[in-house]
């Protein structure tokens, strides 16, 4: 079983394993279980890109409001304009970010952010 929480104030996430049967799964498929669970609230997802240094503090404000991050605008001008709506759209409705979410791999991927996995993970308390 798996607590999460989270101190407000801050915006640090805690992830504590309390009891996890030996035996019964993998560290893979426990890595994937941990992951399909982890989230956090956008306001602490900004929070950890901004103290990373990941984002400006500018990108970081208007992220925490919903708007784009200009360091990403070259992610949407390079898809359709339909797909770059949806994602806008995603962004700007989301109060919290899942660590399986495909437009957080897209965001973190190489030519966007370079989040790597290891990297999310730790970013998610995994």
């Amino acid at each position: 079983m798996i607590k999460q929480s989270v101190d407000l104030s801050t915006g640090e996430i805690t992830l504590d394993v309390e009891w996890v049967p030996e035996g019964v799964m993998g560290e893979a498929e426990l890595l994937e279980q941990r992951r399909a669970t982890a989230k956090m609230s956008m306001q602490a997802f900004c929070l950890m890109l901004l103290q990373w240094g990941i984002l400006t503090p500018l990108d970081a404000e208007a992220a925490a409001r919903g708007e784009w991050p200009s360091a990403l605008a070259p992610m949407l001008e390079a898809l359709p304009p339909e797909d770059a709506a949806a994602h806008r759209i995603t962004w700007s409705t989301s109060a919290v970010i899942r660590r399986t979410h495909p437009l957080l791999a897209a965001v973190a991927a190489p030519e966007n952010l370079n989040i790597s996995d290891e990297d999310l993970d730790t970013l998610f308390g995994i």
